[in-house]
């Protein structure tokens, strides 16, 4: 199953883990990031088949994650660079 792009958010780790009342140090942090190329999307924004560059991120989220914060995209050459950190809780 894909990560949900609902879950991949622009917020830091310590603004998410205050609002739901855990620290960082609940979680196993891990970067993802992808490159996705213009051609994979029919404009800046959207694709023709409905996909952004969240949808390619979310290809690449660990299994277990619960959020990804810290969610950036920049436009570098011909590829959109997408970047975020997962937060995986830990076994308690």
């Amino acid at each position: 199953m894909v990560f949900r792009v609902e879950n991949i958010i622009g917020d830091s780790c310590a603004t998410y883990c205050s609002s739901v009342g855990k620290s960082p140090k609940n979680y196993q942090l891990r970067g993802v990031d992808c490159y996705v190329r213009m051609a994979e999307l029919s404009d800046l924004v959207q694709g023709s088949n409905g996909s952004t560059p969240k949808d390619f991120l979310a290809k690449k989220v660990p299994k277990g994650a619960e959020k990804v914060v810290e969610y950036q995209v920049d436009f570098v050459g011909m590829f959109f660079y997408c970047r975020g950190t997962a937060l995986i809780p830990k076994e308690e």
